[in-house]
């Protein structure tokens, strides 16, 4: 059975609130009327997303992030905390020497070292007594050898002491 009294109530209501109803009625219509204008965009978002995705894929980056992920585990077994916060206040000097050792010059010098160290046999390398490392002195390669050492010697001495007295001050 129907309330009169309850149904008069909500006509009341109703009209009182006609204004608020107008409002959500207008609201209701441009929420509608945006959903149906975003929705081909974001349509076409998606899309956009599945094929840049697809060619990722293909061209091997998901591997690749996968593969770098056990990297990361690496590290984080490998290393403490303690060693991290170490690497931190370090990173800045470690980058450096990275950048360094990058340059085509240096990665020039490193491959002949590593080329002439492979090309030697370490279990037979011959003994040199006082009098015959004398002899081989003579030798012009021997000399610019020594001479490279010394200067290399020399600058990282300079250095050092450059590193200290910067530390000093």
């Amino acid at each position: 059975e129907i309330d009169g009294e309850a149904v008069k109530v909500l006509l009341l209501k109703i009209v009182r609130n006609i204004d608020s109803l107008n409002e959500l009625f207008d609201m209701l219509e441009s929420g509608y009327d945006l959903i149906r204008d975003i929705s081909p965009i974001l349509h076409q978002i998606g899309l956009d997303g599945i094929r840049t995705m697809n060619d990722l894929e293909k061209k091997g980056y998901v591997d690749f992030v996968k593969e770098s992920g056990k990297i990361i585990d690496n590290i984080v077994t490998h290393f403490s905390t303690e060693d991290v916060g170490d690497l931190a206040e370090n990173i800045v000097t470690i980058l450096e020497t990275v950048k360094n050792l990058t340059q085509p010059e240096m990665l020039g010098a490193i491959n002949n070292g590593v080329v002439v160290y492979k090309s030697l046999d370490v279990s037979d390398i011959p003994e040199y007594s006082l009098f015959k490392a004398m002899r081989a002195m003579n030798s012009p390669e021997l000399r610019k050898g020594l001479g490279f050492m010394i200067t290399f010697l020399k600058n990282i001495a300079t250095e050092s002491e450059k590193k200290a007295k910067k530390e000093k001050k």
